[in-house]
């Protein structure tokens, strides 16, 4: 899949936040934040000021990182690097978007963003949320998140073990669905040879493929977390 790398702009001014409105192609009306390609040779910055100056007419300052969002649209794979901006200059001129808005925390909700600024959307609802508690209320939301993830983590690390222990059973489950021994075994029960009281889920014919298909499954959401999420 092509990869497309970008810069974003989270341009904040007072409590409210610039949001720009696609004028073209096919996300046309779709809204964004302001940014595109990086060019070579430019760090994100760097690319972030020429971005918004062709874009914008208007020169910002790139004050924090903030997010970046990996996203599979259906023809490339995106990854968008956001930073948080402020104005150098009240002036701004709209050389590409159709129409822009500025908009408050509550007010991020009520327009159709991009699949991938989505995302970003939730981070600053999250950090706008947070730069508003007072020091215990910010504390005790942590701590909450802390534990969350703690018992989660517990859990998980229980259950790879679990697995991990079980990967013989593993592999002669596989061995034996797929060879002779299931075969002659699911014959042997549709001629009525097996005593009737005998547990016999293993000789279903979907039971050891779709728990193979699982444990395949589970492995593969815990290789995407591990490059997806953490990098």
């Amino acid at each position: 899949m092509k990869q497309i790398e970008v810069v974003a702009a989270i341009i904040r001014k007072g409590d409210k936040i610039f949001a720009t409105q696609r004028g073209y192609g096919e996300w046309k009306d779709w809204w964004e934040f302001p940014g595109g390609k990086m060019e070579a040779g430019e760090t994100p910055e760097e690319a972030l000021k020429r971005e918004i100056r062709e874009e914008l007419s208007t020169e910002i300052s790139v004050d924090e990182f903030l997010y970046t969002v990996d996203y599979d649209y259906p023809q490339f794979h995106l990854t968008m690097h956001c930073y948080l901006c402020s104005l150098m200059t009240d002036s701004l001129h709209l050389n590409e978007h159709e129409a822009a808005k500025w908009l408050s925390k509550d007010e991020l909700g009520n327009v159709k963003w991009l699949p991938a600024d989505v995302k970003v959307v939730e981070v600053i609802k999250s950090k706008i949320q947070q730069q508003n508690m007072t020091d215990i209320e910010r504390i005790t939301d942590m701590e909450q998140c802390f534990d969350r993830v703690d018992r989660a983590l517990r859990a998980l690390e229980e259950a790879v073990d679990t697995i991990t222990s079980l990967e013989d059973d593993i592999l002669k489950l596989d061995a034996y669905y797929s060879g002779d021994e299931w075969k002659a075994d699911f014959r042997s029960d549709e001629l009525g040879l097996l005593p009737q009281d005998l547990k016999r889920g293993v000789l279903s014919e979907d039971a050891i493929w779709d728990l193979l298909g699982r444990v395949d499954g589970v492995k593969h959401r815990m290789l995407d977390f591990v490059l997806t999420d953490l990098g």
